[in-house]
């Protein structure tokens, strides 16, 4: 099976960019490296979102760091 284009072989988008497009109905799960739209470094606000939705998310990433079991 072929990649799509900006795809490598394993289905990673690696320096994709997506210009007069309109997602709808999307939905993104995995992790995400420097999320940008519309030029608007997005990832501190999506960290935020999930912290609010999850308030044991945030506790749990503050235990980790503290206690240096992060990646």
């Amino acid at each position: 099976m072929s990649s799509p284009p900006g795809a490598d072989s394993s289905g990673y988008f690696i320096g994709a960019l997506m210009h007069g497009v309109e997602p709808v109905g999307v939905q993104i799960s995995g992790e995400i490296d420097q999320p940008t739209i519309n030029r608007v470094h997005v990832a501190h606000l999506m960290n935020a979102e999930l912290d609010r939705r999850n308030p044991d998310r945030s506790r749990q990433s503050a235990s980790v760091a503290v206690s240096g079991q992060g990646s």
